[in-house]
């Protein structure tokens, strides 16, 4: 048998801590040729336990270390694992390391090169798998994948349950936007599955306005075929009366389940969800492209932070469930910026922001393109992107333009507050407006 080379991590243990020590062991044991090892603080030990924790670091292949903020020391980074990972530096055993944000090491350490994780990730597992086979890749180990085998009726019962909770969460990510919606995942007598159901617009079927599909497992199909997964179909009338027969589909694996891995799962079923959902709701379109990335471009806009200003209000989905809006907040004054979907094909993007310059004469606003001046409110585009990132790498380009521009104090209070742009059906193109083209030699 091949030697198995060893990661020793270095990391508080600590409730706080613990939903990413089960990342941390589920992703190493899918490497055929890694051990991931570890000295818990909380067992007591018979002989010095730091001994046996610098015995580890210095006969490790590589070492990674956790400098994320303990909450037990004053939001420091735990002394423990700064102490250790200082030895493993001493022996030229390098470690790597990661943290969740914010990210704050010791002054030391500044430029070493930190890899920052999200704790609430769902994926957290797949992310250490990947920062696995980087450093493995590094030191030249095998990166050759385990085969976890499912052996016993009672193992492969609860990986179906557990597997069947996954999809739910993916398909929530992946397709859960606008009137398309994830439901509960639940019990039957010879099932466990969850729905995932949609209003259909009239040009994808004259009589069906429903359509419901069923994802998940089919215990009392299993004997019959070789795949217990199943996506089930029905449409729908006005009353929600089904029309026609059920449609039953298998989900044909690549392994079998007693060693097959659950993102294969995952690509199994969403290669077939997106052969069979209709076309406005497949992720596969520009449209759905789009809405995957808007909730996260939604999430960064409320950490937006431009010096001299602040948050005012997070906002909602306006009652016209056209626009979302933030209020930023300079000296008092508010600038709004929202997704709006009314005019989106037209100005190929959703995304704005809104304010109005209390005095804008001798103001160069060729510096913002394709800007729309309506009733002296400027209505700016933000260019769609592919990625979140990229987006709001935007709205702060522009907020910083704005903030170059003028004193906050011109900025005046004529937007009104966000509760009343929520309650409005606000776009950024009107009668009477203006269109602001850049000269030839800006961009």
């Amino acid at each position: 048998m091949a030697r198995k080379d060893r990661c020793f991590i270095i990391m508080p243990f600590h409730k706080d801590f613990q939903v990413v020590w089960d990342a941390i062991k589920k992703a190493g044991k899918r490497f055929k040729y890694l051990t991931i090892d570890h000295s818990d603080t909380s067992i007591p030990s018979k002989g010095q336990l730091f001994q046996e924790i610098k015995e580890k670091i210095a006969t490790a292949s590589f070492v990674i270390a956790d400098f994320s903020l303990d909450p037990r020391y004053r939001n420091c980074p735990n002394p423990n694992v700064m102490t250790e990972a200082g030895f493993a530096l001493g022996k030229g055993n390098n470690p790597y390391i990661i943290s969740r944000k914010p990210i704050s090491p010791p002054s030391d350490w500044s430029q070493v090169k930190i890899a920052d994780y999200n704790p609430k990730d769902p994926n957290l597992d797949d992310w250490f798998e990947k920062f696995f086979e980087k450093i493995m890749l590094e030191h030249e180990i095998d990166t050759q994948r385990a085969e976890l085998r499912r052996n016993t009726q009672g193992e492969k019962l609860n990986w179906l349950i557990s597997i069947v909770q996954e999809l739910r969460s993916k398909a929530k990510e992946t397709y859960e936007m606008g009137s398309w919606s994830v439901g509960s995942a639940r019990f039957s007598p010879n099932s466990y599955s969850f729905s995932i159901s949609s209003e259909l617009p009239p040009s994808v079927d004259q009589t069906a306005f429903f359509i419901e599909v069923y994802c998940g497992v089919y215990f009392s199909e299993w004997d019959r075929r070789e795949s217990p997964f199943r996506i089930k179909v029905r449409f729908l009338n006005e009353n929600k009366k089904q029309i026609g027969n059920l449609e039953n589909h298998e989900i044909k694996l690549s392994k079998s389940i007693e060693i097959i891995r659950n993102e294969q799962v995952w690509e199994a079923f969403e290669e077939k969800l997106d052969s069979l959902l209709p076309s406005h709701v497949s992720k596969l379109t520009p449209l759905a492209n789009a809405m995957q990335v808007m909730p996260h471009v939604v999430d960064g806009l409320k950490c937006i932070q431009i010096p001299g200003s602040k948050l005012l209000k997070k906002g909602n989905w306006s009652n016209s469930g056209h626009m979302t809006t933030y209020c930023l907040e300079v000296d008092q004054s508010p600038i709004l910026f929202f997704i709006d979907f009314q005019n989106w094909e037209e100005h190929s993007t959703p995304y704005w922001i809104k304010f109005q310059p209390h005095n804008p004469n001798g103001l160069n606003l060729q510096k913002f393109k394709g800007a729309i001046i309506e009733n002296q409110i400027w209505n700016i585009p933000i260019e769609a992107k592919k990625s979140p990132e990229e987006i709001i790498k935007g709205y702060t380009s522009i907020l910083v333009k704005i903030m170059s521009l003028y004193k906050p104090s011109t900025l005046t209070h004529s937007l009104g507050t966000q509760e009343q742009y929520s309650s409005e059906k606000t776009t950024p193109r009107q009668q009477n407006t203006e269109i602001i083209s850049p000269p030839n030699n800006q961009e």
